[in-house]
């Protein structure tokens, strides 16, 4: 099974994104945007993953669950990876909190070095997934949206974080909570 690591989102800050989305689907770009209900940041992708090997990681993530402290997040600005010119992959920063699921990230990273899973080469960089561009069309104008759209901030309280579970149903990614690790319990 495909799984991930993820901070799930309010439902107030899914909706603050399903509102940028609306405005940059105003560029008519040839885009794959995310459905309200996939919204997450996540923190570790850790792919094709045995059942057996869910077991063994369970406990070590919920370690980490019952030493971590609750604390906010708040959105920043839109962004697109590799840049705002040549955009791939379209995001929500996340400015207030960022080094927070920073560490979260890095500790989970460490943790599961030790049951064998690959550490992060890149820089772990927290954002909210809005779309993936699937061509060229309309980039300019997408490009232009991004940089002239700005919507408020808003935040949240992160209390926890989740081992969840990828399946693709026809062309879309449909995702399942397996456990969740709430923060300073056991």
């Amino acid at each position: 099974m495909r799984l991930f690591l993820a901070v799930h989102l309010s439902e107030e800050m899914k909706t603050r994104a399903i509102q940028i989305i609306e405005v940059l689907k105003t560029a008519k770009a040839d885009v794959n945007w995310i459905d309200k209900e996939a919204l997450h940041i996540t923190l570790k992708f850790l792919g094709d993953t045995d059942k057996s090997r869910v077991k063994g990681i369970i406990p070590l993530l919920a370690e980490i669950g019952k030493n971590g402290k609750i604390f906010e997040i708040s959105t920043g600005k839109q962004g697109a990876f590799p840049n705002v010119i040549r955009p791939k992959i379209l995001f929500a920063d996340i400015s207030n909190g960022k080094d927070e699921i920073i560490t979260l990230s890095k500790m989970i990273d460490e943790t599961l070095v030790t049951a064998a899973f690959k550490r992060e080469e890149k820089p772990f960089n927290p954002h909210i997934t809005l779309g993936r561009c699937r061509s060229v069309v309309n980039l300019e104008k997408l490009s232009e949206c991004l940089l002239n759209t700005n919507f408020p901030h808003l935040g949240q309280k992160v209390e926890s974080f989740f081992l969840v579970k990828s399946e693709l149903v026809g062309n879309r990614a449909v995702y399942k909570d397996i456990s969740e690790f709430k923060f300073g319990k056991s």
